[in-house]
């Protein structure tokens, strides 16, 4: 079973998406980098689904402080 998601894995998840930047950047500095590219393109797909996952799951159990019945 898995434990119910929090705003630390979505803060988490988040900044676990933030490093694409760095990832492409390095990328495009390799010669050939085509197939590298594409399997960092499916490693980001990856990690924003794990992201709105998280997302959608915490809105769905209302753990956002503001949001009214």
């Amino acid at each position: 079973m898995t434990k119910p998601a929090n705003r630390f894995d979505l803060e988490q998840a988040i900044l676990n998406c933030w490093g694409v930047s760095d990832d492409l950047r390095m990328a495009a500095g390799v010669e050939g980098n085509v197939s590298l590219l594409l399997a960092i393109a499916e490693l980001y797909d990856a990690r924003f689904e794990v992201l709105f996952k998280i997302l959608t799951t915490m809105i769905e159990e209302r753990k956002f402080k503001n949001e009214k019945s």
